[in-house]
């Protein structure tokens, strides 16, 4: 959860780095942010298994995933994590032709991978 305060309060929307690190993160900034994206990793297999759907899904997290996966620091780790973190992409694309389709909020920003 303190993964998502910080993603929300718009911690790393920031330009300049964050602490320390190359990429503007710390480690352990860097590890809360690959947990919270296999946590939607798994929400795919479930779904993909027919045990979760994305109406459901998008109710309890709908706004969470867009804000993870248009922040700047989420997209490097994507990239860098392509083949592991595989199972986003098109869990992405689903999620937003749904949004787009029932006229949901999606928060700012784009998937640049």
């Amino acid at each position: 959860m303190r993964t998502f305060h910080a993603l929300l309060s718009e911690r790393y929307w920031d330009a300049s780095p964050i602490h320390g690190t190359e990429q503007g993160l710390t480690e352990e900034e860097a590890t809360g942010l690959r947990s919270y994206l296999l946590f939607f990793c798994k929400m795919q297999a479930l779904r993909r298994d027919g045990l979760l759907d994305l109406v459901g899904m998008d109710r309890m997290f709908g706004y969470r995933f867009f804000i993870a996966m248009h922040d700047r620091h989420v997209q490097r780790i994507l990239r860098a994590e392509a083949g592991y973190l595989e199972q986003l992409y098109p869990l992405y694309n689903e999620w937003l032709t749904f949004r787009k389709k029932e006229g949901t909020i999606i928060p700012k920003g784009f998937l640049h991978i």
